[in-house]
């Protein structure tokens, strides 16, 4: 009897007018309620991580969003700074675009 009032007061399941006489029946009865708690809980915690998760990486990707404006920003600033150089190597810039073209021989 102890053991069938500490497994239904665990599960929660509640007493009830209805209750299992015989001790198979007690056993029977408590493994269902365990069994419907494990059934329940075990995908609820399942789908509680889940969202946990989600919620995580939603942070994580408004976060960079946030960052990638300004990051983009300054490298496009910097890249400026480095192409009006006059001491620039770079044939990337727009120096030598200034350099006159050769006139075809005529």
């Amino acid at each position: 009897d102890a053991l069938w009032w500490g497994v239904i007061t665990l599960c929660t399941v509640g007493y009830g007018d209805a209750v299992p006489i015989s001790w198979q029946g007690k056993i029977i009865a408590s493994g269902c309620a365990v069994l419907g708690i494990t059934f329940f809980a075990l995908p609820a915690g399942i789908l509680g991580s889940g969202f946990a998760l989600k919620v995580q990486q939603q942070q994580r990707q408004k976060h960079m969003i946030r960052r990638r404006q300004p990051a983009a920003a300054l490298i496009q600033c910097l890249w400026r700074c480095y192409a009006a150089d006059e001491n620039s190597m770079s044939v990337a810039t727009w120096k030598i675009h200034q350099v006159p073209l050769p006139s075809p021989p005529s």
